[in-house]
């Protein structure tokens, strides 16, 4: 594949981004196989170090901002007639409220999620404190001679350091799923957006 398949094929790939998006990547890629060429490549070697295809345009879709797809898709392709504009605005009763229920349900489930991550922190966080609490009152207990409260104590602290650890660690896998998650959705949500644009 010689440079200028490369960017054809690139400019496919990148349909549906807006144009200044795919003219900006087209142009920085070239600069980088002029760059690697004038090093020693020749022109199949160049092209080839960049890697598949595939791989460079899902770098640059992920990189790219979800705001301008979401511009590029809503711009219409072509001036809307007054009858379009007259349907869209009757229909907006029907419409409307179901893609703002739609909009509010994925928002909820989202905040939900990163909530219930937020409190497992909390009650790692309050178990740390307990345990903290009991290995320093039940020291102070057997220091004071009553050892029997003061092991009760310490070994009320010790369980506590033990879900303080279990529950840290779980936090850590979970923030570590929330985050994947997001970033997939968040990626979904470009590549519908990169089709839709494709189709038009």
């Amino acid at each position: 594949m010689n440079k200028q398949e490369l960017l054809e094929a690139l400019r496919a790939k990148l349909n549906g981004l807006p144009k200044e998006d795919i003219d900006e990547a087209c142009d920085y890629y070239s600069e980088i196989i002029d760059d690697r060429m004038e090093e020693g490549l020749n022109e199949a070697e160049a092209v080839s170090a960049l890697g598949p295809i595939d791989q460079i345009a899902a770098q640059i879709m992920a990189g790219a901002s979800l705001p301008k797809l979401v511009r590029a898709k809503a711009a219409p392709s072509r001036p809307l007639s007054p009858r379009e504009i007259i349907l869209i605005i009757l229909a907006s009763p029907i419409w409307l409220p179901l893609l703002l229920a739609g909009i509010g349900l994925f928002l909820s489930i989202y905040i939900i999620l990163w909530a219930a991550l937020i409190t497992l922190y909390a009650v790692a966080i309050s178990f740390a404190a307990g345990s903290a609490a009991g290995i320093a009152g039940g020291a102070a207990l057997i220091t004071s001679g009553q050892t029997a409260h003061g092991v009760l104590y310490l070994g009320l602290g010790l369980i506590c350091v033990g879900l303080t650890i279990l529950l840290t660690l779980c936090s850590f896998k979970c923030t570590a799923l929330c985050v994947s998650l997001s970033k997939k959705i968040l990626l979904k949500t470009k590549l519908y957006f990169i089709k839709r644009g494709e189709a038009k």
